[in-house]
């Protein structure tokens, strides 16, 4: 983070021998921190607990940016045998900086915790503590509004499904009227149907194809008064429906649909008026 100033203390190399001290202090301060490496690493494995060279192994790597590495060392270092107060100091601060170079706030605030308490009046600790404070506050509170935003499309997403299974229900009984509309207009086609003539008895004597002749035209004539009759009292399109299943035609299903349509749209609307 940029607004984020780090008071480091990491300077200092502890010496160890005269030859080797010279070559890592003389590559130290030409911030030549590769080669000040080369000969600490040459040293550890020699000495590979040592205290000193543990911490100036953390402080090279700290100068180089390797911050993971150097949290490593730093962590070695404060395991050590022996380890005086203002050299755990140190080693905390260094500690909680490369952490915090990082970006992991809450390690580096327990590193910069625990050094306060041996420390309580070293500002540089006291600041850096508070500025991760206000950091984790922040990062906590961009976490709840992730989780809210999360929730709400959440939300949104099952009342888009909620939605889309009310659409399908009405979808589905739409379909079901269509099709009880079809077998009704077939039961009522199959009802309209002309009797078909009887065949069983074409071989009557004359004398009763006369009176069967007379009394159908009697029955005939009957019929057709009733059936004017009743179509004085329909309406328009209805009677235009029974005209065309008289003439076996096959506008009669066009107009049975009409009637049937309009009898739904008018139960449609008996529906919605007791909302």
């Amino acid at each position: 983070m940029k607004y984020l100033i780090l008071f480091l203390v990491c300077t200092n190399l502890q010496a160890f021998t005269w030859i080797d001290e010279y070559q890592a202090v003389q590559a130290y301060e030409k911030s030549d921190y590769h080669k000040a490496g080369q000969v600490f690493q040459k040293v550890l494995s020699q000495n590979p607990g040592e205290l000193k060279n543990l911490a100036n192994m953390g402080n090279i790597l700290y100068r180089e940016g390797k911050f993971l590495e150097a949290v490593n060392y730093f962590e070695q270092a404060l395991k050590a045998r022996n380890l005086l107060e203002e050299q755990k100091k140190e080693l905390l601060f260094n500690l909680g900086s490369s952490y915090a170079q990082q970006e992991k706030w809450q390690e580096a605030l327990n590193a910069y915790e625990n050094l306060i308490k041996l420390d309580p009046d070293n500002l540089r600790v006291t600041k850096n503590i508070e500025i991760i404070k206000k950091l984790l506050e922040k990062q906590q509170q961009e976490k709840q509004e992730q989780s809210e935003k999360h929730d709400q499309q959440n939300q949104a997403k099952n009342q888009d499904q909620e939605q889309q299974d009310l659409d399908s229900g009405e979808q589905d009984q739409q379909k079901k009227s269509e099709n009880s509309g079809n077998n009704d207009k077939q039961d009522s086609k199959q009802a309209d149907k002309p009797d078909q003539p009887d065949k069983s008895n074409q071989q009557a004597n004359p004398d009763e194809k006369q009176d069967q002749g007379q009394q159908s035209a009697s029955e005939k004539k009957q019929q057709q008064d009733q059936a004017q009759e009743l179509m004085q009292k329909l309406d328009e399109k209805e009677k235009a429906y029974l005209q065309a299943v008289e003439q076996n035609d096959q506008r009669a299903n066009t107009h049975l649909m009409k009637m049937q349509m309009q009898q739904l749209k008018g139960q449609n609307n008996e529906s919605e008026n007791n909302w």
